[in-house]
């Protein structure tokens, strides 16, 4: 249930991600920066796959869980008084940190669940 949520709300914040990026490319107003953005939402759809290995899921939950927190850094220092835009500061964070944060349970239970298994058999020559 909770992957399947992931998997909807990744897509969700990469088409909206990806609407303002183009619409910010329109203006000339994009930066290289920006795509930096999409980084969370592809990894871990990527990791999301069947056949994902070990060090994506991994790779993918280190990314996520970094997004998280400064997703809850910019959220607390909106609250705190400290950000310019106070209410779009608090969409940011919670933007960023929601989805990033359910991508990190997701995972780290996906990353359990495959180092818990013991490894296929190899076969001898």
């Amino acid at each position: 249930m909770l992957k399947k949520a992931s998997f909807i709300l990744n897509w969700l914040m990469l088409a909206c991600l990806a609407i303002s990026l183009l619409a910010a490319l329109r203006r000339q107003f994009a930066t290289p920066g920006m795509f930096f953005a999409l980084v969370p939402f592809v990894s871990a759809l990527w990791a999301y796959e069947p056949p994902a290995r070990r060090s994506l899921v991994m790779g993918s939950l280190v990314i996520n869980t970094l997004y998280a927190f400064a997703g809850l850094v910019i959220f607390i220092a909106a609250l705190l008084g400290y950000a310019a835009s106070r209410p779009l500061a608090v969409f940011a964070g919670l933007l960023i940190c929601l989805p990033c944060t359910l991508n990190v349970v997701v995972l780290y239970r996906q990353w359990r669940a495959e180092t818990s298994s013991p490894p296929p058999p190899q076969p001898h020559p």
